[in-house]
């Protein structure tokens, strides 16, 4: 496999990792390279995860009693008895915190100095509306300081935080909050995306007429709109003047609730999933510091909403001292330049986004002005081919470029970056330290260079500490541990290659198995969407009485006649996959994605099988509702 970037001496030499392994030589080891050092961190959890916690600038209080509890999962705890909180040891810095900017305004930066301020005065606001440790605050808000301010002042009482993105409607809204009866819901009264304006005060009323459970309200005017709702009502400035400038941080235990995060709810109510203090901050310290290799007053970007776990994992830079980069509003306005122009003329070192973000690029064969600035650039969201990669390299050959892949469930990724490891051409550099992932075959057994079942042998701090109303981990077991006991699946197929490199194939429960033999979705988007013609796609594949059945869905991009595009794209399926040419191509006008933008294969699978739409499919959770109409008028046809 083709190398496309390798660290230099320098890179190695500086790098947060390096450090580490040091400092863990220093106790009697003898580490190497990366390899060296991951096989330890797997061989050794307890002892790992404790020199993670000795060996960042953490705050916290109290000896522990253990570090791991039990090694079966679920239902293990970390650290007992170690006390510590999430936002004081966030705000424990000096420097420029936050850069900001969306359509509306201007650039706008805050300090350390600033952000702790306004902070400790929602903190006080909080605290003398008589919200404490284990309330809920709900938050509806853009990609904005506010929001940081919300979910820090929160951390800072041991409130539990909840964030969702503006773009849901009120319905999506309410089928998430209303679970976690929140006592405060703060919220923008709308937000600019593509050039226009979206008024959200219709949504904020109906949200906080069906939610008893709030008492108060908190309102950012990001677009001047008047609201008048039938609760306590404050706006940002009002706290900001008028509340106390000082803070009195909760002593939280390490396994004590930080936030919950919902799962996406494609085929039912979404599922509430909890972290805790302790676990983000080692889980994220490790991510961003060893692997990400963020360093104090580093600035750093990821493009996402505040409804999907990278805002949660992008405002974790503030454990590290950096400068966390925010930016609400389209990557596409005015221009396709914009978003690389804004990063590199604010000296933002390294670029987050997501593989369909470099997809679209590439096919337009967009080049940036200037990149000059940006070092890195991760991706996550989805599989990323080899031309993607190689697209990264034509605009920049320095890139250091590599994939993320985790999920909402453990807010992190198993498979990370690390500056101590080349760049192999559509390959994520590594599994992460810490992380005993294996690719089980279809007999559980673990494989190398096949594609197999994404697992996980050994618990993370990360992982949930329960999921919302889940009495005696009934839900949390059905999730991750149903298959194997003791032993988290996570649904995703995967390749681990001998160099202990990984590639991505897609969900495994959106498997293709037409010829005996599984294959992953994204090997058929990757040959199907690099043809022009193609704008997007979607394949499934059905076991039928009458056999296998696997039917493409395909969004054009022009006006090609569709016999013409249907041969072409048979005959590029069959230049690589003779064996998985589809039984049916179908020209359709949308692609059911979800709110974070993931193709919905499987709701469309159930949907095609005759399954009960309701059961088969949250609406609620359709970026596109309109587009699963197509596949229940087809399933009718089909009847399988």
């Amino acid at each position: 496999m083709k190398i496309l970037w390798s660290p230099d001496e320098t890179d190695i030499k500086n790098s947060n990792i390096n450090k580490f392994i040091d400092y863990i030589n220093n106790k009697g080891f003898n580490i190497n390279n990366y390899n060296e050092l991951y096989n330890y961190s797997i061989n050794n959890i307890e002892n790992f995860w404790e020199n993670i916690l000795n060996f960042f600038d953490i705050i916290r209080y109290e000896n522990y009693e253990y570090v791991l509890s039990d090694h079966k999962m679920p239902g293990n705890r970390w650290f007992k008895g170690l006390k510590l909180n999430y936002a004081e040891n966030a705000l424990n810095h000096d420097g420029l915190a936050i850069i900001y900017k969306n359509e509306l305004t201007e650039t706008k930066t805050m300090d350390y100095h600033e952000l702790k301020s306004k902070v400790s005065k929602m903190h006080n606001f909080l605290r003398e509306s008589n919200i404490k440790k284990g309330d809920v605050i709900a938050s509806y808000m853009p990609n904005m300081p506010e929001n940081v301010i919300a979910f820090l002042a929160s951390s800072s009482l041991g409130a539990i935080f909840s964030s969702t993105a503006m773009e849901f409607g009120s319905k999506s809204v309410i089928e998430r909050f209303n679970q976690l009866k929140p006592k405060v819901f703060v919220a923008s009264d709308g937000y600019s995306y593509n050039g226009k304006i979206y008024d959200k005060t219709d949504e904020i009323k109906d949200i906080v007429s069906n939610m008893d459970s709030i008492e108060t309200v908190i309102i950012y005017h990001n677009i001047n709109k008047d609201i008048s709702i039938n609760k306590k009502l404050y706006d940002f400035n009002y706290i900001y003047n008028n509340y106390r400038d000082n803070i009195n941080y909760k002593s939280m235990d390490f396994n004590d609730p930080l936030w919950v995060l919902f799962s996406s709810g494609t085929t039912g109510k979404p599922k509430g999933i909890v972290h805790s203090h302790g676990g983000i901050i080692l889980e994220h310290l490790k991510s961003l510091s060893l692997h990400m290799n963020l360093k104090k007053n580093d600035k750093f970007f990821w493009y996402t909403s505040t409804g999907w776990m990278m805002w949660n994992f992008l405002i974790s830079s503030l454990l590290t001292g950096s400068t966390m980069v925010l930016y609400d509003g389209s990557p596409f306005y005015p221009d396709n330049n914009f978003l690389w122009s804004f990063l590199n003329k604010n000296n933002v070192k390294y670029f987050g986004t997501s593989a369909a973000y470099i997809t679209h690029l590439r096919k337009i064969n967009f080049m940036p002005d200037n990149t000059d600035n940006i070092k890195g650039i991760f991706y996550t969201g989805s599989p990323l081919d080899r031309e993607g990669y190689e697209y990264i390299y034509k605009i920049n050959k320095n890139f250091w470029f590599s994939g993320i892949s985790g999920g909402t469930d453990i807010c992190s990724a198993f498979f990370m970056p690390d500056i101590l490891l080349n760049v192999y051409d559509g390959e994520m550099q590594c599994i992460a330290l810490g992380d005993k992932v294996k690719s089980y075959d279809e007999n559980g057994i673990p494989v190398i260079n096949r594609i197999g079942e994404l697992v996980v042998e050994e618990p993370m701090p990360s992982m949930p500490v329960y999921l919302w109303d889940d009495k005696n981990y009934e839900l949390y077991k059905k999730s991750y541990f149903n298959y194997y006991k003791n032993i988290w699946r996570h649904g995703d197929f995967i390749k681990i290659t001998d160099r202990n490199t990984v590639i991505i194939y897609g969900r495994s429960d959106a498997t293709l198995n037409k010829n005996g033999i599984r294959i992953g979705t994204a090997d058929i988007y990757n040959i199907v969407e690099d043809i022009p013609e193609v704008k997007d796609s979607l394949i499934v594949g059905i076991e039928a009485k009458d056999g296998y059945y696997m039917p493409l869905f395909v969004v054009k991009n022009n006006n090609v006649d569709d016999n013409i595009l249907k041969e072409k794209i048979r005959n590029e399926i069959k230049k690589y996959l003779p064996r998985y040419l589809p039984d049916d191509i179908f020209f359709i006008d949308d692609i059911p994605k979800t709110l974070n933008n993931k193709k919905m294969e499987v709701p469309v699978k159930r949907i095609l099988m005759g399954h009960d739409i309701n059961k088969s499919v949250n609406l609620g959770s359709i970026i596109n509702p309109d587009s699963i109409k197509y596949f229940t008028e087809l399933s009718k046809k089909l009847k399988f």
